[in-house]
């Protein structure tokens, strides 16, 4: 009775009502059980997110943007053989047809509410109403099971499972729902935690009517239990009906009129139209985890609960930017990644309009400094580069400015030492201008530059006079400003632009050839980049009015709600306690354990999988909680990253890890990680660190630290590939120094220049992230290459496929490490390596690999091995595992140590029982 698929894809939601009436459609979640599922047939399938690594469905339900993809999961998306892609979201260019949808009733359950789908936080919940909008008679769901883990990866504890009980109530209340209208939704997965919907299989006779009526039954009874709970006659509705928690309390700043005090105000009125309760001041309930706060900028701001940050846009200024991470380059919509696809025509005419608004909007008082319609000085020199001044407490200063240029003095020697071939125009900051003009009292390096007054004109006026040869900035939004007038720009500083790519909207250093500072903006890929760049910042703001819809700010809240759930208790402290039996009193539970408390910012890489890593490690009486913001109540931190040491409530309870040779300037009081001095315990990853931390006055001797390398080293390695041709892996993703102008520290240039000089034919496989262009430049050089990504190499197995190639090549110059080197010589793998980290110590003797000092070098140094391959494989059944104690679980130990001893329980340090 299934209706037959269509043949062109529509593009309005509408086309699609009761398109496949009668028939049975699955919705498929990327829960593990959606590995052992049997698909039926005759059954549609609608399947979220990238469930496609396993087959295609029929439609594909995406609702997250790009950027909260990680890894490589977004590409499943965008080449997606699904016949349309649904998504409330501007997604960019995708293989399939989008068809755009307007969100309905947060937890809505009426299938026939007009041309909207309801939602909740979980995708999967909006792929059911689409099927129930179709006409389909049954929906099965699977994959949606909140375990551990998705399908195809160790991801993990589902970021909802806090929140299990409440989904569960929206589930059975659809369920419900949809019976009434003769839709049946049952549960297919055998895992699911789910527990509010009937359950059946799904075994190749899915369609088949004996197979539901069990699950109608169950179906009909909880109509019958939802009916009496929600009947005025009944006095026990409190005690049994599903918990539902659709509405909470939210607390907005409070600011004077303004663009400002506007957007909040306006930001509360649609919150309260949505049924949650508002006040006005965040910092009375800070402390409070199960408060949502809007606040603006953040800079002041320590909350336990989920937090919307806002600031003004980045083009126009006018609008602003909203996310649940932070502003700029904290944002949810950093970095930009350019596909490297030009905007479509719809866009690109879009885009041209909103530019020509925002270039003849008009402002008045002080935020005339937005507007850029106004007259051009006629006091500019004919040619100019234009350095915007920033004001030193910003947060982009603070934050996401490379050190040694934090103060304007700073960035002014910085130029005027790279001595570009105009006149430079220092231009006085706006705010700056109000308090003090402090700009103004600068010391200039050379004679023909000029520090400008606020008064002279503004940003738009010096921009668009045609004498502008680029812009120099020190993270300021003038680089935005300069996408309206196709002024070239060089950023210093970390935002929302990328820092890598073969092609960026920006250069990232000044140029040693000044001349390249306009070619950036010349050629056809740098116009198609900067276009989807300025379409993406628009595409990623909110305007006033967007913010006075109550359906947009809805969206908003179920975005912080997903970076951050409120907790079921009043504590942010995820709690162990035993599950009461039946007989028992509440009063016998036992009380939640002391926390110790695991922090980094999610950038990816690395330090996402040790806290993964370390959240699983055992410690008797205590409970391990990673996060990206430390919280207040635990009994000692941990800061993967020692820049961000500042936010640690107790520096005496706190231990820093360091994991890089940076200078002692960087330790000193004016240098990024100042902080690390207040803090009672560091962890190195070298013997020299210690070098460089007495170097900055930082006395050892008067603290807890320990030396201990970090590898994986977990499993048995796996044989060798055997491939005809000899392979050599190469281990980890690009990385910018930010203190030597954004040069490649990853020694991937290095490797490149050595395989593409090799004399002899070999495979080479390129392991990590953001690799894509090394791909391509080697394929194009006609090298044999592969690249395999961190979800066909999990790390926490990297002993295992580590062990598959005949040599591994380590490059990084800043890594203590690096990592690769301790897991390739413990699974007998020789290591061509430069001379950086722990190589000189572990490969000096020849027994485990070659060091070399260039990239010619290297090329001989991966001949000579690879040459010798026979050797080296009968070489690893004999030897012993080399550098056993430096692996994950001797780091864990080490660091948990040192956390207990601050935590005031050395007693219980040596009890330690690593699982990584």
């Amino acid at each position: 009775m299934n209706a037959a698929l269509p043949a062109p894809a529509a593009t309005r939601l509408s086309d699609y009502r009761g398109r496949h009436a009668g028939a049975d459609i699955v919705v498929c979640g990327c829960g593990p059980s959606l590995l052992d599922f049997v698909r039926p047939p005759q059954a549609l399938f609608i399947g979220v997110n990238d469930v496609g690594r396993l087959f295609d469905p029929t439609y594909l339900v995406v609702l997250n943007p790009r950027q909260q993809f990680k890894g490589d999961r977004y590409a499943f998306v965008e080449r997606s053989d699904a016949r349309a892609l649904f998504t409330q979201l501007e997604l960019g260019r995708t293989r399939p047809p989008q068809v755009r949808f307007r969100l309905g009733q947060y937890a809505g359950t009426d299938p026939h509410a007009g041309d909207v789908l309801h939602y909740t936080q979980n995708s999967p919940y909006v792929a059911v109403c689409l099927a129930a909008y179709m006409g389909a008679r049954r929906i099965g769901l699977i994959g949606v099971d909140f375990t551990d883990d998705h399908f195809f990866a160790a991801t993990g504890r589902h970021p909802l499972a806090a929140r299990l009980r409440e989904i569960d109530g929206q589930y059975g209340r659809l369920a419900a729902a949809l019976a009434k209208h003769g839709v049946e939704l049952v549960n297919l997965s055998p895992i699911s935690r789910l527990t509010s919907l009937a359950r059946t299989t799904a075994d190749g006779s899915w369609s088949a009517r004996e197979l539901f009526e069990a699950a109608s039954a169950q179906t009909h009874a909880f109509i019958e239990h939802v009916d009496a709970v929600q009947s005025p006659e009944r006095g026990d509705v409190a005690a049994t009906a599903p918990r539902r928690e659709s509405t909470m309390k939210i607390a907005i700043e409070k600011r004077s009129p303004g663009l400002v005090g506007d957007l909040l105000d306006t930001l509360a009125r649609s919150a309260a139209a949505l049924g949650h309760t508002v006040s006005r001041d965040p910092r009375a309930s800070a402390r409070n985890p199960r408060v949502l706060s809007v606040v603006w900028n953040g800079r002041g701001y320590t909350t336990e609960g989920p937090t919307l940050f806002c600031e003004h846009g980045w083009l126009p200024r006018s609008d602003y930017q909203i996310s649940p991470r932070g502003i700029n380059a904290d944002s949810h919509a950093a970095p930009f990644v350019w596909n490297g696809q030009a905007l479509s025509a719809e866009h690109e005419a879009e885009l041209g309009r909103r530019l020509e608004a925002i270039k003849s909007a008009d402002f008045s008082g002080y935020y005339q400094y937005m507007q850029a319609n106004r007259p051009v000085p006629t006091t500019l020199p004919p040619q100019f580069l234009l350095v915007p001044l920033q004001i030193e407490s910003d947060t982009n200063i603070i934050r996401h400015a490379p050190a040694r240029l934090r103060t304007m003095q700073a960035l002014i020697d910085h130029v005027s030492r790279l001595d570009p071939p105009w006149p430079v125009i220092y231009k006085q900051h706006p705010a700056d201008s109000r308090t003090g003009n402090r700009h103004l009292r600068l010391q200039l390096r050379r004679r023909q530059d000029l520090l400008w007054p606020h008064t002279r004109g503004n940003i738009h006026q010096m921009l668009r006079s045609g004498g502008c040869s680029g812009i120099l900035t020190l993270n300021s939004n003038v680089a935005h400003d300069g996408l309206l007038w196709d002024v070239p720009a060089i950023v210093l500083g970390r935002n929302v632009w990328p820092a890598q790519g073969a092609v960026k909207p920006f250069l990232t250093q000044a140029p040693s050839d000044w001349s390249q500072l306009l070619h950036s903006v010349r050629d056809a890929d740098s116009i198609a980049c900067r276009r989807a760049y300025a379409w993406h910042l628009i595409s990623h703001q909110f305007s006033l009015a967007e913010a006075a819809q109550p359906q947009r700010v809805a969206e908003l809240l179920e975005l912080a709600l997903r970076e951050r759930p409120l907790p079921r208790t009043g504590s942010v402290i995820p709690r162990i306690v035993p599950r009461p039996q039946a007989s028992r009193p509440a009063a016998t539970q036992m009380p939640s354990l002391p926390t110790l408390n695991v922090v980094a910012e999610n950038k990816g890489w690395l330090f996402e999988r040790w806290k993964q890593a370390l959240a699983q490690t055992a410690v008797p009486g205590y409970r391990i909680v990673a996060t990206e913001r430390p919280l207040a109540q635990a009994r000692a931190w941990m800061f993967l990253r020692a820049g961000e040491a500042g936010r640690s409530p107790d520096p005496m309870r706190t231990v820093v890890q360091l994991h890089d040779f940076s200078e002692a300037a960087m330790y000193r009081r004016d240098g990024a990680r100042a902080d690390v001095a207040r803090c009672a315990a560091l962890m190195l990853a070298h013997p020299d660190q210690a070098q460089a931390l007495q170097a900055a006055g930082i006395d050892l001797s008067q603290r807890r630290w320990a030396v201990q390398p970090v590898g994986w080293s977990a499993g048995s390695p796996l044989p060798a590939l055997g491939a005809a041709l000899p392979t050599v892996a190469w281990i980890g993703r690009p990385v910018a120094r930010r203190d030597d102008g954004g040069a490649d520290a990853s020694g991937l240039p290095d490797f490149i220049a050595a395989v593409r000089g090799l004399r002899m034919r070999a495979r080479v496989v390129l392991v990590g992230e953001r690799l894509e262009p090394a791909l391509r430049e080697l394929k194009r050089a006609g090298i044999d290459c592969a690249h395999w990504t961190l979800t066909q190499c999990p790390l926490a197995r990297c002993a295992e496929w580590i062990g598959r190639f005949d040599a591994v090549a380590v490059t990084g110059t800043t890594d203590c490490g690096p990592w690769p080197l301790f897991d390739a010589i413990r699974a007998g793998v020789p290591v061509v390596a430069a001379r950086t980290g722990w190589a000189p110590r572990l490969l000096a003797d020849g027994g485990c690999g070659v060091l070399c000092d260039d990239s010619d070098g290297m090329a001989r140094a991966i001949e000579d091995v690879l040459a010798q391959r026979a050797q080296w494989t009968q070489r690893r059944a004999t030897l012993a595992p080399q550098c056993v104690d430096y692996g994950m679980a001797a780091w864990a130990q080490a660091n948990l140590r040192l956390m207990l001893e601050l935590a005031g329980d050395g007693d219980i340090a040596q009890d330690v029982r690593a699982v990584a």
